[in-house]
């Protein structure tokens, strides 16, 4: 099917997600990839191409307040109409008011789960840690969205 591979191929591969035969003996070589010149077995080769997909990590060193952290998640998840596209996330996060605990994100499109996840260790820094892996992710805009989930936050709002 389309954009598959199976890291055989005959010819030279001009078309996009192709792989093109590399030098051998008696004319035959082996796959490679167009855009990194690696064999490409079953490689996805269009991710070397599409400019626009890629990988977003955010880490955040206090805690985040988890009614911040739901608006984050619905936002990004369900309200991001014609912009980021994230397939896949995964994440290890710091909650205010679970010191013992960590909260695990797993996420698959426009599904995730965000549940309480195994013990912090002894001695281990408290800090929130998310992946993100897309199309038009924009990291800044992603940060300064996550740096919003703050407990902090909250706190200074609060305080108004």
């Amino acid at each position: 099917g389309e954009g598959e591979g199976e890291g055989e191929g005959e010819g030279e591969g001009e078309g996009e997600g192709e792989g093109k035969v590399k030098g051998g003996v008696g004319g035959e070589g082996e796959v490679v990839c167009v855009a990194c010149e690696q064999p490409d077995g079953r490689v996805a080769r269009w991710l070397h191409t599409d400019l626009a997909f890629g990988v977003v990590n955010l880490s955040v060193n206090e805690a985040l307040s988890m009614s911040r952290l739901r608006l984050f998640l619905a936002a990004l998840f369900w309200e991001a109409e014609g912009a980021a596209q994230v397939y896949r996330a995964k994440g290890a996060l710091y909650v205010a008011g679970e010191e013992k605990r960590q909260y695990a994100l797993q996420a698959v499109h426009d599904t995730y789960e965000l549940a309480v996840g195994p013990e912090w260790r002894a001695g281990e820094a408290r800090t929130s840690h998310l992946v993100l892996i897309g199309r038009h992710l924009n990291r800044e805009a992603l940060h300064h969205a996550f740096s919003r989930c703050l407990a902090a936050a909250d706190e200074a709002q609060a305080a108004t």
